[in-house]
Formats: C-alpha cells, sequence, structure tokens
C-alpha cells in the first residue's frame, strides 16, 4: 500500500517523479540581486515588484530559464506578513503571493520549458517564543497566509528556505501540511560554526525534518560553498531515502565581493 501511495503522489506531483531520477536539479539563484542590478532601489520592498514591476521579475524568471534552471522560484522570499508590515504593506499578502505565483506561470508558459515554480517563503524576520515574542500560534498562522495564496497563484512545490531556527522551519512546515500536499524543500541556514543560530547541528536539523515529512531537505545562503561543504557528510549517514538533498549556497559572504560582482556581471548579459 506505500508503494502505491507513492505512485499515486508521483503521479500527482511531476516534480516528486523528477526527484528520483538520477539527475542534479538545477535551481535558479538570487531574487533580489537581480532586481537590484536593473535598477531597483535596495531599499525596496522587492516582493512588492510582482505589483509594481513586473516585467523586471518577469526578465528575472526568464534569464534563469534560458540559463538552465530546472526550478524557478517565485518573487515572494519576504511576502509574509511578518515583513510586509515594515513597508506597510500588510494588507497586500495575497495579492503579492498569487501574482508572484502567476508571473512565474506566465514566463514558463512564454518560454515554452517545463520548469517547476516553486512557491519561495522565507524567514518571519522576527524570531519566534522562546527567543522571541512570536508564538509558535502564530508563526504558523503568519506562514499558512502566505502559503495558501501561493497554492492559489498555482506554485509546483514550497520552498522554504534561509530559516535558521529549527522550530521556526518546523511551523513553516506543519503550516504547508495543514493546507496542501505539495511537495515541499525544507532549507536552514548554518553560522561559520556548522550550526543554526539557535545551535542545531545539521545532524540534528536532517532528523527533525525528516520525521516532518519534508520531501527535500537542505542548507541555502549561510556562509558559502565551501563551508557549506561541512553539512554534506550528514546526508548519506542521517537522510533516509525518502528525502533528497538540496544544496543552494550564496556565492559568499560579502568579503568575497569580486566574486560576487563576477557572477551578478554574466547573468546580467543574460538579463540585458
Amino acid at each position: 500500500m506505500e508503494d502505491n501511495g507513492l505512485i499515486k503522489a508521483e503521479d500527482k506531483y511531476p516534480f516528486l517523479t523528477r526527484l528520483r531520477q538520477e539527475r542534479p536539479i538545477i535551481c535558479d539563484g538570487a531574487m533580489g540581486t537581480m532586481l537590484y542590478s536593473l535598477g531597483v532601489p535596495a531599499n525596496t520592498c522587492f516582493d512588492e515588484c510582482n505589483l509594481t514591476q513586473p516585467d523586471f521579475v518577469r526578465r528575472v524568471h526568464e534569464a534563469y530559464i534560458k540559463a538552465g534552471a530546472e526550478i524557478i522560484e517565485t518573487n515572494t522570499y519576504g511576502a509574509n506578513r511578518s515583513k510586509l508590515v515594515a513597508f506597510d504593506l500588510g494588507d497586500k499578502v495575497k495579492k503579492i503571493n498569487i501574482r508572484g505565483a502567476k508571473l512565474a506561470r506566465e514566463v514558463r508558459e512564454v518560454i515554452g520549458q517545463p520548469v517547476f515554480v516553486a512557491g519561495a517563503i522565507g524567514p518571519l524576520g522576527r524570531p519566534i517564543q522562546p527567543v522571541g515574542l512570536i508564538s509558535v500560534e502564530e508563526a504558523r498562522s503568519i506562514f499558512r497566509e502566505q502559503i495558501e495564496a501561493l497554492l492559489e497563484g498555482g506554485v509546483d512545490l514550497l520552498i522554504l528556505e534561509t530559516i535558521g531556527d529549527l522550530e521556526e522551519m518546523r511551523q513553516a512546515i506543519l503550516a504547508a501540511r495543514e493546507v496542501s500536499d505539495l511537495p515541499v524543500v525544507a532549507q536552514m541556514t548554518f553560522a561559520e560554526d556548522g550550526r543554526t543560530q539557535v545551535g542545531n547541528t545539521p545532524a540534528e536539523v536532517v532528523a527533525a525534518l525528516e520525521e516532518l515529512g519534508a520531501d527535500v531537505i537542505g542548507a541555502n545562503c549561510s556562509t558559502g560553498p565551501q563551508r557549506m561543504r561541512g553539512c554534506r557528510p550528514v546526508a548519506p549517514r542521517y537522510c533516509p531515502v525518502s528525502a533528497c538533498q538540496m544544496p543552494k549556497p550564496n556565492s559568499s559572504l560579502s568579503s568575497n565581493l569580486a566574486l560576487i560582482r563576477n557572477i551578478q556581471s554574466r547573468l546580467s548579459s543574460i538579463l540585458w
């Protein structure tokens, strides 16, 4: 019966079928960096560009698809209520997320490449209890609101990323499972000592996220590809067959500015 259930899930969601193929899946890169390179001010709410500058968002999606990405993420990384209120956009959560999903789908249709559209969901931007003031119930509610809007927009999967608190990630996954059975990618971020911001080791993270039912477990952002390699050996020992791995590092910290600018210039040549 379990095998039948797996087959049905893979039939329903092509991304799960693609996961079982023994070939790497290439994701896109940063959205905010590229919007900035197109002239969007750094102090702007990049997520609002879905409403105010949709052509810029389309151009970034198009560039990543043409560069070979199989997964493009919606421009919704910071589009949760907790972050949007800082820009007086708390009442635009639904509109920004739905539009972000539809923009990515529109570009996919125009280009004609069968890429996956992933709903991008970042951290709340404020610590949750017991470190901060946001209760776990409120955190889950905030994540749920964003996820429901992304579902309405028609995403193929969800990517929960750059979250440094395991409890916050737990609430994000629980919110996702409450409203959908879409594939979930869970990516934590790690500090230079190889632990999350609240001290969890990669092994602890993998064990917890697998138990929560994440389809893909990974690390992103963090301190660059070299240090992220220290997390990778954990996967074969602690990550079961049911969950796949996804490393998605920053190019590095700001001290490697020359490398970052080189990467930006290469992508900008595609954009322009």
